[in-house]
């Protein structure tokens, strides 16, 4: 896959501490970098620490006929959870998105 360019920032946005997180993504976590800056398909990003001391990201969306989908990554803290969604991401695991239910009810 081809690398983009930066999206392009609005004029008063254009200082270089952004720029340098617009590159640092991009460089990374380039399919989830891509995702949240066209915002055609990442909607909703969350970064939780869970009950055992590891981290999930969860990535929200929306499939091309408007379904609701969510793909996860996992890791030892926040910012290699990211890196565990980027690779999900990358490999195209993306599921439908069903609410969830306590104790699997419903």
């Amino acid at each position: 896959m081809s690398k983009r360019t930066l999206v392009e920032l609005p004029e008063g946005m254009r200082n270089m501490g952004l720029l340098q997180w617009h590159q640092a993504w991009q460089d990374q976590v380039e399919q989830l970098y891509r995702g949240l800056v066209d915002g055609d398909r990442v909607t909703d990003l969350r970064v939780k620490v869970r009950d055992d001391g590891g981290w999930i990201a969860i990535a929200k969306g929306f499939g091309d006929d408007g379904t609701p989908l969510v793909c996860f990554g996992s890791g030892y803290d926040a910012l290699s959870a990211l890196q565990g969604l980027e690779g999900a991401i990358h490999a195209n695991k993306w599921r439908t998105d069903k609410p969830w239910k306590p104790n699997g009810e419903g």
